[in-house]
C-alpha cells in the first residue's frame, strides 16, 4: 500500500473552476455549473486511474478507456 491517498479532493480540481470577478460579469450563468461539472469529471478519471493500479489486467484496460473518455468529456 502507499501513503498518497487513492481518493483525490474534488477541491484540489474545483479550485482551476473558479472564475476572476472580471471573467465572472462575462460568463454566462451556466459557465460555473460548467466548471463543476468538468471538475467532477476530472474527480472520478482520477479515482478510476488509481483503481485500474491494483486492477487485473484485462479490467485495467477498460477502466484505463473510461479514464481516457471522462478527461475528453471533461474538455468539451
Amino acid at each position: 500500500m502507499t501513503d498518497r491517498s487513492t481518493v483525490t479532493r474534488l477541491e484540489d480540481y474545483a479550485a482551476a473552476s473558479y472564475a476572476t470577478a472580471r471573467s465572472r460579469a462575462q460568463a454566462s450563468p451556466s459557465s460555473d455549473g460548467q466548471g463543476f461539472l468538468q471538475a467532477g469529471l476530472h474527480y472520478i478519471a482520477a479515482d478510476l486511474s488509481e483503481l485500474a493500479k491494483t486492477a487485473p489486467p484485462d479490467k485495467a484496460g477498460a477502466l484505463m478507456a473510461l479514464v481516457r473518455l471522462l478527461k475528453v468529456l471533461a474538455r468539451t
